[in-house]
């Protein structure tokens, strides 16, 4: 049974050290006061993306049920200041741990717990240490080591990204999917085992474990699904360590169902509100909407800042140096789980680095996606939809009223077609369209619906094709067939009606309203843009200026290569050297 709610607030914010900010979200009981704060320690790398919206969710609840709650990026991680090939990068997770902590206590919380999920479970573990005193430690699904972190992340990068996409590097070098692991960052996670939280008690003859002192309660939370490491098995049974078993973990990271665990976290409201005091204390979180999040190579401070965008409230982020000029950038991902931080987090990479030319760059998150408002509980947003396309439309018309006159857009895969469509309807310089896979006006209702399903007890979630989907998939393959056939005029006319899959539909518009419009395609995706037709507008268009396209070889769809990411950044700040010229 879902304990009771009430309604809840969430404020962002900037906190931690000056010199090198964390971002994060406080949610709060709408009423004030809080029984007490609860940190929020997410996965790390793909694992979070997977993940934002489940924690997002836990945070509502938590709040729900009167406490106050805070969800964090580490250093180096997700809109938080720092760069991923930083030195220390384990240590100042660690200590970013600590600074989430502090930052509750500070806000007037006496009881504060923190909850870690996967990697970040292991590492609140470690961090419980030396952090300061915590109420409560719920451990949700730990890795039991760093290493086993790493064996895991290095087999998911190679089932993920094909052979010819892969870099090869030197020994101690550990590539996972979207993330790169360097040798010091490797040798600091085979450091990291939730054991560490366990002490031999002082009597030498004992044979039980104990918990460290100043922890408080620990919760354990395993996988059903599979037997748990040996290592989380003994953590799990130690004396003091009260435990449950969860299912649905696999599905919980499966970024095709992206299900929500909802009994999950139903349980680990309740045993936080199980042992903490119902009374309420005031709780005065110092929030901050801007911040320093870096510097450009010639020393002039990079400044990020929360915008709203819309009626809806879209949240995104701002990114500029102080004189920027007057050409601004959009970053958009209308796929989940990718949110506003980009794929690998490549989004905040860009913003930071294109603002040191003078760009102005906002990356936001589309209506029910990362953190903008909307959406349901238990199902992602569909990714093809009208709503996609108003909200790029939203982003752009609150650029421009903020004065900004040259405006691109630049979207990867759902978010590159929601783009080229948008770009129909409101006037865009430019469109970068990374891996667009569909190039149908109106895709087939397969692509644009979305169905809540039970997908195991307590899990909901994920994608599930009725018959009138699967009507729609035959008559969308039969119109995809239909090409070999149509005459290019006629090809060129059904594909802008939308009575076709065809590039034409899409492109010729914003040709002729003189919109460029720059395409990156991996080999899959340029193959089905030829496939369309496509290298006849690349004829008409491109020696306009109106149309350019780039295809390479080591481009993965969801750019979860380093050398995908590498070439994309290459070809991307190359075009806006062009047209900065």
């Amino acid at each position: 049974m879902a304990p009771e709610s009430c309604p809840t607030t969430m404020a962002p914010t900037w906190f931690g050290p000056e010199g090198a900010p964390l971002f994060g979200w406080f949610h709060a009981p709408a009423e004030g006061g809080a029984r007490g704060v609860v940190v929020l320690c997410p996965p790390v790398g793909l694992e979070m993306l997977i993940a934002y919206r489940t924690m997002r969710i836990l945070a509502d609840r938590l709040a729900g049920t009167g406490f106050g709650v805070l969800r964090f990026a580490y250093a180096t991680t997700g809109d938080s200041a720092g760069e991923s090939t930083e030195p220390d990068r384990v240590a100042r997770w660690l200590a970013s741990i600590a600074d989430a902590v502090t930052f509750a206590r500070d806000a007037g919380a006496t009881r504060v717990v923190v909850v870690g999920l996967r990697l970040g479970a292991t590492l609140a573990a470690e961090a419980s240490r030396s952090c300061p005193p915590v109420d409560g430690l719920v451990l949700w699904d730990p890795c039991e080591s760093g290493a086993s972190f790493l064996r895991e992340e290095r087999l998911l990068f190679r089932l993920g990204v094909p052979a010819q996409q892969r870099t090869a590097h030197p020994d101690g070098v550990v590539e996972g999917p979207g993330v790169l692991y360097p040798p010091e960052t490797v040798a600091a996670l085979a450091r990291l085992d939730v054991e560490a939280l366990l002490g031999r008690a002082d009597d030498t003859e004992a044979d039980t474990d104990v918990v460290l002192p100043g922890v408080g309660r620990v919760l354990v939370v395993t996988r059903s699904e599979s037997r748990a490491r040996a290592g989380v098995q003994r953590l799990a049974s130690a004396d003091g360590v009260e435990s449950f078993e969860a299912p649905g973990q696999p599905a919980l990271f499966d970024w095709i169902r992206l299900a929500v665990p909802v009994a999950t976290l139903d349980r680990i409201v309740g045993w936080i509100g199980g042992f903490l005091p119902d009374n309420r204390e005031d709780i005065e979180p110092q929030t901050r909407e801007e911040a320093v999040v870096g510097t450009t190579p010639d020393g002039r401070a990079v400044r990020e800042r929360v915008v709203r965008l819309g009626e809806a409230g879209l949240f995104g982020i701002m990114t500029e140096v102080a004189g920027a000029g007057d050409a601004a950038m959009i970053l958009t991902n209308a796929a989940p789980p990718a949110c506003h931080i980009g794929p690998a987090r490549l989004w905040v990479d860009l913003a930071r680095t294109w603002a040191g030319l003078g760009l102005r760059v906002l990356r936001f998150d589309d209506a029910g996606i990362g953190d903008s408002p909307g959406g349901d509980d238990f199902a992602a947003p569909p990714v093809y939809s009208a709503a996609t396309v108003r909200d790029v439309v939203v982003a752009v018309n609150s650029v421009r009223a903020a004065g900004t006159r040259d405006v691109s857009v630049t979207g990867l895969c759902a978010a590159a077609w929601a783009c080229l469509l948008a770009a129909a309807r409101v006037q865009v310089e430019t469109v970068n369209a990374l891996n667009p896979s569909v190039w149908d006006v109106r895709p087939p209702r397969y692509l644009t619906q979305l169905r809540t399903a039970e997908l195991a007890p307590g899990v909901r979630g994920g994608r599930v094709p009725d018959r009138a989907t699967l009507r729609s998939r035959v008559r969308g393959a039969a119109r995809i067939g239909a090409r070999r056939f149509l005459p290019e005029p006629l090809w060129w006319r059904l594909g802008r009606s939308g009575h076709i899959e065809a590039p034409a539909g899409m492109i010729t518009p914003l040709a002729l309203r003189g919109t460029r419009v720059r395409l990156l395609f991996g080999r899959r995706e340029g193959a089905a843009f030829r496939e369309r037709r496509g290298e006849g507008l690349i004829s008409h268009f491109g020696p306009r200026g109106l149309l350019e396209a780039h295809e390479a070889k080591d481009i993965d769809h969801a750019l979860m290569s380093l050398q995908a990411r590498d070439a994309v950044t290459n070809r991307l700040s190359e075009w806006i050297a062009t047209d900065r010229a």
